[in-house]
């Protein structure tokens, strides 16, 4: 019997359900380790990545949380610029309105 790895487990399983991974978008991020994993799926060779967004979230190869803060931050200032420019500046909305916001 061969025997497989984790990663080609899954391979296995996903086709039975009739699944695919797409191996252009799957990305290896690796937490603390001191070697580069080497992982391949059906001869492709996955990249490795120190950071990713997975459902929002900045994931850090270091388990650092800098990023992620930084990315929100800068999210929230965004949101905030663009009330800035449609409520806050806009001459047309009263200030009972603009309280209320």
């Amino acid at each position: 019997m061969i025997q497989l790895n984790n990663t080609e487990k899954v391979c296995v399983n996903q086709e039975e359900f009739g699944l695919t991974i797409s191996l252009k978008k799957t990305n290896v991020n690796a937490q603390r380790t001191e070697t580069t994993p080497n992982i391949a799926i059906n001869g492709y060779t996955l990249e490795v990545v120190e950071n990713f967004t997975y459902l929002g979230s900045t994931i850090s190869s270091s388990l650092s949380i800098d990023l992620e803060i930084k990315s929100r931050v800068a999210k929230a200032a965004t949101v905030m610029a663009k009330a800035n420019q449609h409520v806050w500046n806009n001459s047309r909305l009263t200030e009972k309105i603009r309280l209320r916001v």
